[in-house]
């Protein structure tokens, strides 16, 4: 249940949803991935009238194709109590940070690749999901032969984008779009192979998904580390349009 003046913050979109049916309209099409989560760490907080939930967790989605992705993420309930019964006032969450080299985020007022955690673009790595969890700094192997005791896993990034998404755009455009982003889907299995492109979290215009496909198809993408792989290594990265036109 959900109150009418409730707010959910925008995970991929940048516009928060305010009102109870765009709110639902989020998680029906959440609901078309076939999710399915798991908590992992909670906390909760109560007091007089207000009681908050907060922890993180994982959950797997199926693309369309059925090929299945594993995120982990962050999440926060506040519920507040009004006329008998507890409903929810706020709800936020968002992909944990990864390495830089696990997300590829590019800032459209750019006009290069900017690495950030994936807690600003819910970037979700096929080529990261199964590191460990050990606490940083922690190993049994002796500092010196960390490095070389493992190779490291194939991870594919940005190398060089010949324009920025928004000059994919006309000036009309990119006023009809905004400040806008698209989750795309990366995928190589070597360093000068063919790379695949396709929209894993759609904007609601058609005109900011086909840009930022074109963009990420004219940008030089790498495959670093270990050898050539026989299936492709993938990342999640948002496209951010930033110039909203004349």
């Amino acid at each position: 249940r959900v109150r009418p003046d409730a707010v959910l913050l925008p995970t991929v979109s940048n516009v928060p949803r305010t009102d109870t049916a765009s709110i639902i309209d989020y998680f029906d099409h959440f609901l078309k991935k076939f999710p399915r989560g798991k908590i992992l760490t909670r906390t909760v907080y109560r007091d007089c009238g207000i009681a908050l939930d907060m922890g993180t967790y994982e959950f797997s989605l199926m693309d369309p194709k059925g090929e299945p992705s594993t995120v982990r993420a962050r999440y926060s309930f506040a519920y507040s109590y009004r006329n008998g019964a507890w409903k929810i006032q706020h709800h936020h969450s968002s992909a944990m940070p990864e390495p830089v080299e696990a997300t590829s985020t590019h800032a459209a007022e750019s006009g290069h690749d900017a690495h950030e955690s994936p807690a600003v673009s819910a970037a979700k790595s096929d080529a990261t999901a199964g590191k460990s969890d050990a606490p940083a700094g922690k190993s049994d192997a002796p500092a010196g032969n960390s490095r070389s005791s493992s190779p490291r896993a194939a991870r594919i990034q940005l190398d060089s984008a010949p324009r920025t998404p928004d000059a994919l755009l006309s000036a009309d455009q990119r006023k009809k779009i905004g400040r806008e982003t698209v989750g795309l889907k990366v995928c190589g299995s070597s360093d000068s192979g063919p790379r695949s492109v396709e929209v894993s979290d759609p904007a609601p215009h058609a005109e900011a998904n086909g840009a930022a496909v074109a963009w990420a198809r004219e940008a030089r993408w790498k495959v670093i580390g270990g050898a050539d792989a026989s299936a492709p290594v993938c990342a999640q990265v948002v496209v951010r349009f930033t110039d909203v036109g004349a």
